[in-house]
């Protein structure tokens, strides 16, 4: 590349990361003010020291419109930043100017006030039980101090805890040292810092690639969701991405272990970790792996969390499915319907990862029903799939921000007709096109999917991936 050009890069990549960290101090003060505007309802508002949207409380018309506009002017922002890497490795100052765009962005996460879930509230709540079974089955006691204020949130007892074991006793420890609320969210946050730092440096080592690290490190959908909302899911599709890792350096025992204890974060990242059977060869092995991953999980589960997990599973899912029983017939039985197809596909990607060897690339999306319900922050799920086609980075970066919003249950743009449903449906049509597409270009007589990786394969799976060690895909 020519000096004068390299220069222009090296200038424009710092000034791209600025841009992102403006976009995103938009979006956040955007957000602030509809969540502040909201939250004065709340007669207990003015014991949070962050503050949620009420239940039940939609977006005001003009801000969403907004966010839209910002969210669309973040993939652009993100796709430049990654064409701009692309072209070569940067300079020591264009490094310089993204690590500084970086801590801004985490300034920004670590300073706000308000936040758009109020799970956080349940997990300190969880956190500063006497015991982890305590969370499991909560009792009808009121937490200490101005934690009580929680249980004007998750009423009294708490909502059973449905998360793992692994998960829970790491926030149990990050909230030790806590004694008032400002504190515990503090350090909730740099709980999930350190893990979305853990995610850089993984994506790094997998794809050596600095776009894929940029797009990633300043993502304003992961800043949002993951830091200043601290949802739970990003140490999980750490571990899962931590036994890619270890697949791809041959150290297959390493990786069902990470596997294992994703699923002791969320019990459903153990699904996702199947795909990565993907690089067991032996078909006879990928399904002994998949059995044995799948009951070392519930085995693990019975032994740590003991039967309060599994009834806590069970009252919860009851509790969540009663009112959506009574929906069903009426507004939510488009969304109902799209989630099931989706949960469909999803189970279709992994059998064919796990009983042919085949990566069905169009399944990337649905991998966020396999939870009960559908959110944003499960949209981090199609993480995994898109690690094992490294190609397929950039296209998820870019339309993160927007599908995020989208998916966003207080979100509405005309009237109160959310855009959920709308945004499933455009998932579910990508994912069956990209599925019929793959099909005709391999042939009908042919599974869906490639169980042949090749750098040279316009349909690869790991097209653009660099092997850190020779493994099953190197060439």
């Amino acid at each position: 590349m020519k000096p004068a050009l390299v220069a222009s890069r090296d200038a424009a990549v710092p000034a791209l990361g600025l841009a992102l960290v403006a976009l995103y101090w938009l979006q956040e003060r955007l957000f602030a003010g509809q969540v502040t505007a909201s939250a004065q309802r709340l007669a207990y508002g003015a014991q949070l020291p962050v503050h949620v949207i009420p239940q039940g409380v939609m977006l005001a018309h003009g801000a969403a419109w907004s966010l839209v506009l910002l969210a669309l002017l973040m993939g652009a922002v993100l796709y430049l930043l990654y064409r701009s890497l692309a072209a070569g490795a940067p300079s020591v100052a264009a490094r310089g100017g993204l690590l500084l765009a970086f801590a801004a962005m985490l300034l920004i996460d670590l300073r706000s006030s308000t936040a758009m879930s109020n799970d956080a509230y349940a997990y300190i709540g969880y956190g500063v039980l006497p015991s982890l079974h305590a969370a499991y089955a909560p009792e009808a006691v009121a937490l200490r101090g101005e934690f009580s204020a929680i249980n004007q949130i998750w009423g009294m007892p708490l909502v059973p805890c449905i998360y793992g074991p692994l998960w829970l006793e790491g926030i149990r420890v990050a909230l030790s040292g806590v004694h008032t609320l400002a504190q515990a969210w503090l350090a909730i946050r740099l709980f999930n810092v350190i893990a979305l730092v853990a995610l850089i440096v993984l994506v790094y080592a997998l794809t050596r690639a600095p776009g894929a690290v940029a797009v990633v490190a300043l993502n304003p959908a992961l800043h949002d969701l993951f830091v200043v909302d601290a949802h739970n899911d990003l140490g999980g599709i750490v571990l899962v991405a931590a036994a890619l890792l270890s697949y791809r350096k041959g150290w297959r025992l390493v990786a069902l272990v990470l596997i294992v204890c994703a699923g002791l974060v969320k019990l459903p990242l153990v699904a996702l970790g199947l795909l990565l059977l993907f690089y067991e060869p032996v078909p006879a092995r990928r399904l002994a792996a998949g059995v044995a991953l799948l009951g070392l999980t519930l085995v693990a589960y019975a032994a740590w969390a003991g039967p309060s997990y599994f009834a806590s599973l069970l009252s919860v899912t009851r509790a969540d499915a009663a009112p959506a029983a009574a929906h069903i017939t009426a507004a939510f039985r488009g969304f109902v319907t799209l989630h099931a197809v989706l949960l469909a596909i999803a189970v279709l990607g992994i059998a064919l990862a796990v009983v042919r060897r085949q990566l069905w690339d169009g399944a990337r999306w649905s991998y966020i029903a396999l939870g009960g319900a559908v959110y944003p922050w499960y949209l981090l799920w199609a993480f995994p799939s898109v690690l094992l086609a490294p190609r397929r980075l950039v296209e998820y970066a870019v339309a993160l921000p927007l599908l995020a919003l989208l998916l966003e249950h207080t979100f509405s743009l005309v009237g109160r007709h959310g855009t959920v449903s709308a945004a499933l449906a455009v998932i579910v049509i990508a994912a069956i096109y990209e599925g019929l597409r793959a099909q005709t270009a391999a042939g009908w007589g042919s599974s869906l999917g490639t169980s042949e990786p090749s750098r040279k394969a316009g349909n690869s799976s790991t097209e653009n991936w660099t092997p850190v060690v020779n493994g099953p895909n190197s060439a």
